[in-house]
């Protein structure tokens, strides 16, 4: 079996939020990822703003181990990754899409990585799964009218679930899932383009930053 890292969720359509795996084997350079099962995360929706907080929480359950597959022996994992997102403001909710509709992006907020304890990107990795809509939040539409002018944010879930098998090697270790957040903003189209072909990290791409409290990660153990 050739070793693939399965992209979990599709990048937004129209102004739509998603958390998406976007696996690269280049260095996430500079990226600080905190280490934990729980947690909190920020993300800046939009350049200037002061960073949104949510609360995070990784689990992970050894579900078979010793699992023969063509191309070696692994280990199996049941992993839960959960946020808790912060409530946009009116003013919050006008600025992203004035932002994302200047920069030819669609509207982010946070994305999955799969990282080492340094923060680097790994790829050599099997996943499954993607967004458990029963233990997620109703998808909604976050309107703001301010003025004579409305806008619109699609698709907000306020607590996300992600639900995931993951194939380890067996003994391989420093395994890490978990979520990062926008340090400046919302990403330029092209940005966005080159993340999604895998040409760039989630850090070059706008996520995470050079110090903590931007991007977080619990163990697969």
């Amino acid at each position: 079996m050739m070793k693939i890292f399965k992209q979990i969720a599709a990048m937004m359509l129209a102004i739509t939020l998603a958390a998406t795996f976007i696996p690269v084997n280049v260095q996430a350079a500079g990226a600080k990822v905190t280490i934990a099962s729980s947690g909190k995360v920020g993300t800046a929706m939009y350049k200037g703003a002061k960073a949104r907080t949510a609360s995070f929480k990784m689990t992970s359950t050894l579900s078979e181990s010793g699992l023969k597959l063509t191309d070696g022996i692994y280990d199996v994992y049941e992993v839960n990754i959960s946020l808790n997102k912060a409530k946009l403001s009116k003013n919050d909710i006008k600025k992203t899409v004035l932002e994302s509709e200047k920069k030819g992006g669609h509207i982010s907020d946070y994305t999955s990585i799969c990282v080492d304890a340094e923060g680097n990107s790994l790829s050599d990795i099997i996943i499954s799964g993607g967004l458990n809509k029963e233990k997620s939040s109703n998808a909604k539409n976050l309107t703001a009218k301010i003025g004579r002018n409305t806008y619109y944010i699609y698709g907000w879930r306020k607590n996300v679930v992600y639900s995931y098998k993951v194939y380890v090697p067996q003994g391989m270790t420093g395994i890490h899932l978990g979520f990062a957040g926008l340090r400046n903003g919302q990403l330029k189209g092209s940005t966005e383009k080159k993340y999604e072909s895998h040409k760039i990290n989630y850090y070059s791409a706008g996520f995470g930053k050079n110090k903590n409290g931007f991007a977080i990660a619990g163990a697969v153990n």
